[in-house]
């Protein structure tokens, strides 16, 4: 089976879909005949070692016109799209049709209810006069996790489930929790008041900011600026005082990112919609118990497997999770090893190229 999977990059390391779509090309070139097509024309900084699969520009058929490409994947079996919005995707939307080539494209939330209502006017008129045929014409919708799906439903698409995976580390596990006199949580994202609901996450704080200063709870975020976003929220914490507990500590990768999700007592994450969050990923997957609220889309999860808190995106959920998790703190060492758990069955990246490939099959023999 020959799949061409087509995708915007660059090399922001904050960018979760430049991250992921290697590793899914990376892992399912072990199974099959897989290619990436990248049409961001950005020079993509990926280690030669990592790369087992051939890497095409949107230099190499400008047109769309994928018989242009080098054989085997002048036609391929299957194309896969990663996001929607991208001129160049209904360019080549319009070669697969004529070709009777089958297509799924993997949203990454950009069809849920939320993100539909983020410059919306905008998304209308352009769902509108390009996207709607080349949604509405794909062989199916990949959604990342099944809280994705639920909140995508209004576009009545056949759709499947299989996200993302996770390099999972064999040692440096957080798994032991010392006794302290602070409670420390982190927020690891794009600096994006809306999307990841900062705005609620830090009036929660002010709305428990007394018992936070009693108990020494602190909030940490980091992340890089997201058009604009760090101001709002350094103003944010300015405007409701609480300089004294939240930290705005700039963007981490890496061993220093890593080191700060070992040292930290709970992982924080309230957004309002995601595809499925990489930095909850790694959060889990090195053992730290998590605090969510449903639009990360994995919260039901999280909670199924006892490894963390779920809370309703408003002021008041918040604030009672982060106290739930503060006087929970002779659990956390359980939840770690949960969490670890659960990541080990749910985030392999052998597993999920398997079951990925069998949808992309089940969809050719269609």
């Amino acid at each position: 089976m020959k799949v061409l999977h087509i995708t915007s990059l660059d090399n922001r390391k904050s960018n979760g879909i430049s991250v992921v779509v290697p590793e899914h090309v990376k892992n399912q070139s072990e199974i099959d005949e897989v290619a990436m097509l990248n049409c961001s024309n950005i020079q993509l900084q990926i280690p030669e070692d990592e790369i087992n699969y051939k890497v095409f520009t949107n230099k190499d058929c400008p047109d769309g016109n994928l018989t242009k490409l080098p054989k085997p994947f002048n036609r391929p079996d299957i194309v896969i799209f990663h996001g929607v919005y991208y001129i160049y995707y209904c360019k080549v939307f319009k070669y697969l049709i004529k070709n009777s080539i089958p297509y799924v494209i993997v949203p990454h939330s950009s069809l849920t209810s939320f993100a539909q209502r983020k410059k919306r006017m905008k998304k209308l008129i352009g769902n509108y006069i390009l996207f709607n045929k080349f949604i509405k014409n794909a062989n199916a919708i990949q959604y990342l996790t099944i809280e994705e799906q639920r909140m995508s439903s209004t576009w009545k698409k056949g759709s499947f489930v299989c996200g993302n995976g996770m390099t999972l580390l064999s040692n440096s596990l957080k798994k032991v929790f010392p006794e302290k006199d602070d409670f420390h949580l982190v927020f690891v994202s794009r600096l994006d008041p809306y999307q990841k609901g900062l705005d609620i996450l830090l009036e929660a704080c002010n709305s428990i900011s007394n018992l936070m200063r009693e108990k020494n709870i602190s909030l940490t975020i980091y992340g890089p600026d997201d058009c604009g976003g760090e101001k709002i929220v350094k103003d944010l914490v300015v405007n409701y005082q609480i300089d004294d507990l939240v930290t705005i500590a700039g963007p981490v990768y890496g061993a220093e990112k890593h080191k700060i999700l070992t040292e930290a007592d709970v992982f924080v994450l309230t957004s309002r919609f995601e595809g499925q969050p990489l930095a909850v990923m790694e959060a889990l997957a090195i053992g730290l118990p998590v605090l969510l609220t449903p639009g990360t889309n994995i919260a039901d999860d999280v909670v199924e497997n006892n490894c963390g808190w779920k809370a309703e995106l408003s002021v008041d959920s918040i604030a009672e999770k982060i106290i739930e998790a503060y006087n929970s703190r002779h659990l956390l060492t359980q939840l770690s090893t949960n969490a670890i758990n659960y990541s080990k069955t749910t985030f392999s990246w052998d597993i999920i190229a398997q079951k990925t490939i069998g949808h992309y099959k089940e969809l050719i023999e269609k």
